[in-house]
């Protein structure tokens, strides 16, 4: 306790000093924490179930897809068969439109689950209750959903009696039975579920869909508990033999099929690959922060090291009093946590700063919003102190160290040669600490160069269509109480009114509108093409109205575009781009060639232009379209080009859409350009991210190069009158300065290039359009280093210069 008074004292006593070593290190403890805040919401904030641990996703594997979506079929196999299991429950995200008496409706996050999936999880309801062992059995028998405790407040109040209650689904009256506890929104981070509705009742909100018992297609996610003692290798093993007995009873469906096992945290995602790609985004986030971290703390040490040279008297004078070296070390080493632990408590509240700032910066464009429960809980708090005390520890270990070796007549004796030693000795290990600051300042911005490089890449990419004058509405006919008759006219009538309004050029129907971060897939096969092994023809494809192409302005390079005529009764045709015509028929013609598509034949009547379907950085790869007329599908987009600003016409389009159905909800209206916005959105978000953690490395840099070259500019005053004085000119001794920071710098750099390269090779795998060594990115971040450390050098040495002979030689 007295050395911890002690402490406060004396940090209290060097105000100046004091502020800056705890606002330096509540930048570095204050990143990090921010980083755990959303690490610990994404990653480890458990799900309010019974042990977590258990939960594994179940994927079907094709060849082409390793982690694809399962039929409902495979699940009631999977759910009778596995004795690995104690349970086995199915889902799938269902937008829904909510709608009470006159009010507008609502579209909120719904869920078709099976009818355990409350049971599997161990999840009891609140009000009311959840899904019987009978519900969720027999098709359309059930309109009964449970909601979410949140929609509960919400829409009715927390009314305790809403058991009973109806209300209207996508148009279709269900009853409310339970509400579930507070907290539980779903099993998947950033995604909160409102509505649970029984898989049974899926024609019930999205009628004119795949079927469902069919074995053909997958749109399920399959979630199991492992039982007690089974570990996930020995459940892999039980569904392998149940895939090998369901492809010999099933060859025309199942041949192709296994299930793969995720458990762990990438069980929190139901699609493998956003999983890997959230763990790869936040531990590049990881290893950026710790990095700044790490600048902070060589930036305080060296700091620390300057204020101990003024000390060294004081720290003899202990000695010679009888402290020992353990007793000093512990002295200045509960300085330094005091001080972290100051840093760290600022910090805190930077990271809550930073936390306000995320809840401002929203993905552009979403209908759902992301629901990531971000905070500075317990877990958060406990995770900062622990890396305060860890920095405290690692800032003060070397000062305190070197700080109680120095022998009582040196550093008694002022300007002895010992004294000097010591002086040298210090200075090699702060310019030392210099150049690691130097080279991790080098990798950040490296990193930032690359991820930069990466968005001027992705801006540039040619998506293949033309966005400046197009815009898109979605529609969605399950909304609204639509049969495919009423459908068919609907969709008609809006070609037909949304063409004649003015500033309209042309206008179009697709399931999937560009780039929309979704696919639709198709098994094709194709006459006297014979797949390799282990190659999939399960190929994506678009469904489309008339005038398509021409909206979009995708070439038709051979053949015609899909038109009018193109209907239910007439035969099937699709349009394939130029990669898969080029893929089965090669050089010669794809016209009227046939392809055989869901088990119905179809002939090319024109090839397209390729362009991008899925993400800007996708390679080509063989696509088709399919009439929208020959097939009724309620979920839709309408496409739009007009003559001018299209931002300007969302509105009279809405409000023609709006006049034609005002009960059914339109959502997302938005620009093409700004449907390309959500694409450069992670890209710019991450360029924006480790640039400015790269600047801040800069800056910290920066200022450790002045303070050590200002403390061996004010220990040098001496030598440097001596110098003036024998003859020295002033270029000459800011030339002797600045020489001794520039080869810090130097060294720094070469060490800091060979993190680079390692770090740009990791890098580039996950960005777009760059390669591991960029010419000019290495240019720009060596003239930025080498700009900063001329300034930081030139400072010190300019005052150096101007040392008056006499003034210092006086002084000594």
């Amino acid at each position: 306790m007295n050395d911890l008074r002690f402490a406060i004292r004396m940090l209290v006593k060097n105000p100046g000093f004091t502020a800056v070593v705890v606002i330096s290190l509540a930048l570095g403890i204050g990143v990090n924490t921010l980083n755990f805040s959303v690490v610990n919401a994404v990653l480890l904030q458990p799900f309010p179930i019974q042990h977590p641990d258990c939960i594994v996703n179940v994927f079907t594997t094709r060849p082409g897809l390793p982690y694809g979506r399962s039929s409902y079929a495979d699940f009631e196999d999977l759910r009778d068969r596995a004795t690995v299991f104690s349970g086995v429950l199915a889902r799938c995200y269902w937008p829904v439109s909510v709608a009470e008496g006159n009010g507008k409706p609502e579209i909120v996050l719904g869920e078709l689950v099976s009818g355990n999936y409350f049971d599997v999880l161990g999840v009891n309801s609140l009000v009311g209750r959840t899904f019987s062992a009978a519900e969720g059995k027999v098709e359309g028998a059930d309109p009964v959903v449970v909601i979410s405790h949140r929609f509960w407040k919400r829409r009715w109040a927390a009314n305790p009696k809403v058991a009973g209650q109806t209300i209207l689904l996508n148009a279709r009256r269900f009853t409310v039975i339970g509400v579930v506890p507070e907290g539980f929104t779903g099993i998947m981070a950033g995604m909160p579920i409102d509505v649970w509705l029984p898989i049974t009742m899926k024609a019930g909100v999205h009628p004119g869909d795949i079927a469902l018992r069919s074995r053909d297609g997958g749109w399920l996610d399959i979630v199991a508990r492992l039982k007690d003692g089974v570990p996930t290798s020995q459940a892999q093993v039980a569904v392998n033999t149940i895939a090998s007995h369901l492809a010999r009873e099933y060859p025309d469906d199942n041949r192709d099929k296994q299930f793969t096992l995720v458990g762990g945290l990438s069980s929190r995602f139901p699609v493998a690959e956003m999983a890997r790609g959230v763990q790869v985004a936040l531990a590049i986030l990881a290893v950026v922060v710790t990095l700044v971290l790490l600048l902070t703390c060589s930036n305080v040490a060296n700091l620390l090291l300057s204020r101990a040279a003024a000390r060294d008297q004081e720290m003899a004078m202990r000695r010679a009093l009888g402290a020992s070296r353990g007793r000093v070390i512990r002295q200045l080493l509960i300085e330094s946590v005091v001080l972290a632990g100051c840093g760290g408590t600022l910090g805190v509240l930077f990271a809550w700063w930073g936390l306000q700032l995320l809840a401002l910066i929203k993905p552009p464009t979403m209908i759902i919003p992301v629901g990531l429960d971000i905070r500075l809980n317990m877990r958060v708090l406990v995770y900062t102190a622990g890396l305060s005390v860890l920095a405290g520890v690692v800032i003060g270990l070397v000062p305190a160290w070197r700080s109680s070796r120095w022998q009582l007549h040196s550093a008694l004796r002022s300007g002895s040669p010992a004294a000097g030693s010591g002086f040298r000795h210090r200075a090699h290990f702060q310019r030392g600490l210099v150049a690691v600051q130097m080279a991790l300042s080098f990798v950040l911005l490296m990193a930032a160069g690359l991820c930069v490089k990466s968005l001027q890449g992705v801006l540039r990419m040619d998506p293949g269509f033309e966005f400046g004058h197009g815009l898109t509405v979605t529609l969605n006919l399950s909304y609204g109480n639509y049969d495919e008759a009423a459908g068919r006219a609907f969709f008609a009538r809006v070609l037909e009114q949304v063409r004649h309004l003015p500033g309209v050029d042309a206008a179009s129907l697709a399931v999937l509108p560009p780039l929309a971060y979704a696919k639709t897939q198709e098994k094709v096969e194709v006459p006297g093409y014979q797949p390799r092994p282990g190659e999939s023809l399960l190929l994506e494809n678009n469904f489309v109205s008339s005038d398509y192409f021409a909206t979009l302005g995708i070439p038709i390079l051979e053949g015609r575009p899909i038109n009018e005529r193109d209907r239910r009764e007439s035969e099937l045709v699709v349009v394939v781009n130029e990669t898969m015509a080029r893929k089965f028929w090669g050089s010669q013609s794809a016209l009227d060639r046939t392809v055989t598509v869901h088990g119905n034949p179809a002939r090319v009547v024109g090839v397209a232009k390729d362009a991008k379907y899925f993400e800007l950085a996708e390679v080509p790869q063989p696509h088709f379209y399919i009439s929208l007329h020959q097939a009724h599908l309620p979920f839709t987009s309408l496409l739009v080009r007009t003559t001018g600003d299209p931002s300007a016409l969302i509105p009279t389009v809405v409000r023609e859409l709006e006049r034609l159905d005002p009960n059914l909800p339109i959502t997302d209206a938005k620009t093409l350009t700004q449907q390309l916005e959500v694409q450069y959105y992670p890209t710019r978000l991450v360029a924006l991210s480790v640039g400015a953690f790269g600047l801040l490395a800069l800056a910290l840099a920066a200022a450790g190069t002045y303070g050590v070259m200002a403390y061996s500019v004010r220990r040098r005053t001496h030598e440097l009158g001596v110098r003036t004085a024998l003859g020295a000119t002033r270029w000459q001794i800011l030339w002797l300065v600045m020489r001794q920071g520039l080869w810090t710098t130097l060294i720094g750099a070469g060490l800091g290039l060979a993190g680079a390269l390692g770090a740009a090779r990791l890098l580039a795998a996950n960005l777009h359009a760059v390669k591991p060594i960029e010419p000019v990115v290495l240019a720009g971040v060596a003239g930025i280093l080498a700009t900063a450390a001329l300034v930081a050098c030139y400072l010190p040495a300019r005052r150096a210069a101007k040392v008056d002979p006499m003034v210092a030689l006086r002084c000594e």
